[in-house]
């Protein structure tokens, strides 16, 4: 029944014309990290696989790739993905799709700007 919701939700909402995408490509346009201090700007190729029929977040960076489960919601124009303990995941759905991740390490976070596309 989740996984139901979760196609259904996101068919619904995210995918004008093209309501049987199940895969969401994100790439990291700009990247920071920020402590107590401020934020740096850091070089970023991350890229982030959604895959709303398995309900698996695929993260790929410069050290490997790792899969966690999500759970995903609508908040107005907005979807909402957590991942995990420490990572959120919010994407404009009327906007190019335009989304921010936020990873907490600690008490540092790693921002990071980018656009998704659906397949």
């Amino acid at each position: 029944m989740k996984k139901f919701l979760v196609i259904a939700v996101l068919s619904l909402l995210l995918v004008k014309g093209n309501a049987y995408a199940t895969i969401i490509n994100c790439n990291v346009n700009k990247a920071f990290k920020c402590e107590n201090e401020g934020c740096a700007e850091l070089n970023s190729e991350i890229s982030i696989n959604i895959n709303t029929s398995e309900e698996t977040y695929q993260r790929t960076d410069r050290i490997g790739t790792k899969n966690y489960d999500l759970h995903i919601y609508k908040s107005g124009k907005f979807v909402i993905a957590e991942v995990g303990e420490s990572t959120i995941f919010k994407m404009d759905t009327q906007n190019n799709k335009s989304f921010v991740e936020i990873t907490y390490l600690d008490l540092v976070t790693y921002n990071n700007f980018g656009i998704c596309k659906f397949n």
